[in-house]
């Protein structure tokens, strides 16, 4: 399999890491284009009244590249920093169609129950209607504490 094209959406949380630092290793393995995607989900910007999309954008790359940068350090590798604006399923999946998207490297919250229930789970969502294969990096205790060690489970569509 050629993974010339690597998505890794960017949520900011701790458990986001492992995903991050998994993709930029895929990435350097095959000399592929990483693509950091940030999907602002629409409850965040139209309950603010006044939504600026171009200023909104440019803060989020902005943000993006501080979260990852530490991670790919000096790498070399051909980076994209994307934001989209609407539901993170429908968004991360219709950018893998538009994108020629290769494989999805995303981290897993790990809520069970009745967080899972309320909340949902994009990457359960996006295992469900991807068309590419989806990686999944489990959160651990250890992914709060920046340990390069992560669960992971892969999964083929």
């Amino acid at each position: 399999m050629q993974l010339n094209h690597i998505l890794c959406p960017v949520d900011f949380s701790s458990h986001n890491k492992s995903a991050i630092k998994f993709s930029i290793e895929l990435a350097t393995a095959n000399q592929s284009e990483i693509c950091f995607l940030h999907v602002h989900p629409p409850a965040l910007f139209e309950a603010s009244g006044e939504f600026d999309v171009e200023k909104k954008s440019i803060d989020v790359l902005d943000e993006i590249v501080e979260f990852t940068e530490p991670l790919s350090g000096n790498s070399g590798l051909r980076i994209r920093n994307m934001v989209e604006f609407g539901l993170p399923v429908e968004r991360i999946t219709g950018f893998v169609l538009e994108n020629r998207i290769d494989l999805i490297v995303m981290s897993s919250h790990g809520r069970t129950g009745f967080g899972r229930l309320v909340l949902g789970s994009t990457a359960e969502g996006v295992v469900r209607h991807a068309t590419c294969p989806v990686l999944v990096t489990k959160a651990t205790e250890e992914s709060a504490g920046e340990s390069s060690e992560s669960g992971m489970e892969v999964h083929q569509r």
